[in-house]
């Protein structure tokens, strides 16, 4: 028997015993058959969920480096692209860096005219970072100091010692540059507990004018007028004769002058006879 004809046979007897494994009347069969394909189909949709889920943080991630929430002169539109990244993303990392800037971005707001109200939010946002249990620390430290500033400014100093020691006894947040800003800021607390007491000051002059003021005295007087006094006018001085000047000779070539005619008559001669 050569090969080609025992090829052929082992394939024929593979397939007998595949139709006698696979019988489709068989419920059995028919029932392994359905809940394989639901393991692949959940298999398949759980992979296409986990690359959904990655692609949609990937890509929200990228919006949050874009966002600038601490530039007041913006608005209000970067604190509503954070509100609806928050709502859209699970994920703590991603979710408590949303709420960090959020809560950033509400301080900026702070001097406006609902500043109270943002500032308020801030401080709930800060505390819901710490309520997140996979948080990252370095996020948790940044929200912790921030809380003790919160503190400090509405003069609540314990609070705010016990937001800096949390922040410098736990290891967990050894190697945030926070760390050793609480160290500095406890170092201050003390100084800045003292009540600043304000001496009083010089009275201030009353701003109502007196309704009757007394009259003035005319400041300038009559000067008396006097008499003129008689004009004395002195004697002419002597004149002096002026010396007559010299006269320059006359050079001697210059000719004499000529003599002008006479205008006299000449005498009449008498008549010969």
């Amino acid at each position: 028997m050569d090969a080609d004809t025992r090829h052929q046979l082992k394939q024929n007897e593979f397939a007998e015993a595949l139709s006698k494994l696979v019988d489709f009347s068989d419920k059995r069969t028919t029932a392994w058959i359905v809940v394989i394909l639901v393991v692949a189909l959940g298999y398949a949709g759980y992979k296409f969920w986990g690359w959904h889920q990655r692609t949609h943080m990937i890509q929200s991630a990228q919006a949050l480096t874009l966002i600038d929430a601490s530039d007041a002169s913006m608005g209000d539109a970067p604190l509503a692209e954070l509100r609806q990244l928050i709502a859209d993303n699970s994920e703590p990392g991603l979710v408590s860096l949303a709420r960090l800037q959020l809560a950033e971005g509400l301080e900026a707001r702070g001097k406006g005219p609902d500043g109270a109200a943002k500032l308020a939010e801030a401080e709930t946002q800060y505390k819901t970072i710490l309520g997140i249990p996979n948080a990252p620390h370095s996020v948790k430290a940044a929200a912790l100091y921030r809380l003790g500033i919160f503190h400090e400014t509405k003069r609540d100093f314990e609070q705010a010692r016990e937001m800096y020691t949390t922040l410098g006894r736990n290891l967990s947040y050894q190697g945030s540059p926070f760390t050793g800003l609480a160290e500095t800021r406890l170092e201050q607390l003390d100084e800045l507990a003292v009540p600043v007491v304000f001496k009083p000051g010089i009275k201030p002059l009353p701003t109502t004018q007196p309704a009757t003021q007394p009259a003035l005295k005319p400041i300038i007087r009559e000067v008396p007028r006097k008499l003129p006094l008689p004009i004395i006018r002195k004697p002419a001085a002597e004149e002096t004769p002026t010396p007559a000047k010299p006269t320059k000779p006359e050079p001697a070539n210059e000719e004499p002058p000529a003599e002008e005619p006479s205008t006299e008559p000449e005498p009449e001669q008498p008549e010969q006879p």
